[in-house]
């Protein structure tokens, strides 16, 4: 169920408890879409949100791009405004009778600026907070689908879309880069980042929607186990 879906008088009848935050920023990922790292978490939490009877939050589109913001489509926030940001929303949850909250993060250049304000808001409410950056506990499974095709702009994120959001895949620009030890590039080369520099080709389409299936059981499981341990704290 989606927050600004409701009315003010659902939203109090409802009574959530639990709500799921999906977070991502607006860059290049080369032959993906600018909003991947929107859209990977804004899916992964609506069908993680059914399985666990929360609601989701609005998609935080705007975040923190850095090596990539030279790159045509990208935007950025400040550290210190996107990290301000995001503890005050949680204030407001709280206020509004959140008491466990799912940060479904689909960015790696914002990790710590949402690990310090989940902190802190828990620390100035009590609130339980669990911030999920989404391909790292999945790296196994990514690694099973894809192995050196993944990375940023990679297949993984490419498949986690494309299985929600079917668009036309330009494979001639598929070229990534991945001599990235020891540079400092403002802006990167290429806006495909790919860990060991394989080349994503045609035919990883039809995995999509398994590799998809695949990732969000095992976050499914790894949600299940941490809520039973906050229930027991």
């Amino acid at each position: 169920m989606k927050w600004e879906e409701l009315t003010e008088f659902e939203f109090k009848k409802l009574k959530f408890k639990r709500a799921f935050f999906p977070v991502g920023t607006i860059e290049s990922h080369g032959i993906g879409l600018l909003g991947t790292d929107c859209f990977a978490p804004y899916y992964l939490s609506l069908d993680l949100a059914k399985e666990f009877k929360a609601v989701v939050l609005p998609l935080q589109y705007y975040g923190i791009t850095s090596g990539l913001f030279g790159r045509a489509g990208s935007i950025t926030l400040s550290s210190e405004t996107f990290e301000n940001l995001i503890y005050e929303i949680i204030i407001s949850l709280h206020k509004n009778g959140i008491e466990e909250l799912f940060i479904v993060n689909g960015h790696g250049g914002q990790i710590d600026e949402l690990k310090n304000a989940s902190k802190y808001a828990h620390q100035d409410t009590g609130m339980k907070i669990c911030v999920i950056n989404w391909w790292i506990p999945v790296r196994e499974i990514s690694d099973k689908y894809f192995g050196d095709m993944t990375g940023h702009g990679g297949a993984e994120e490419i498949a986690i879309v494309y299985a929600k959001k079917p668009y036309k895949i330009d494979f001639k620009n598929a070229r990534g880069f991945s001599k990235l030890d020891g540079l400092s590039l403002y802006p990167y080369p290429y806006g495909m980042l790919l860990y060991k520099g394989g080349k994503i080709k045609k035919g990883f389409e039809k995995l999509s929607k398994k590799y998809y299936r695949d990732v969000l059981n095992y976050l499914k499981n790894l949600i299940r186990e941490i809520i039973e341990g906050w229930e027991k704290t």
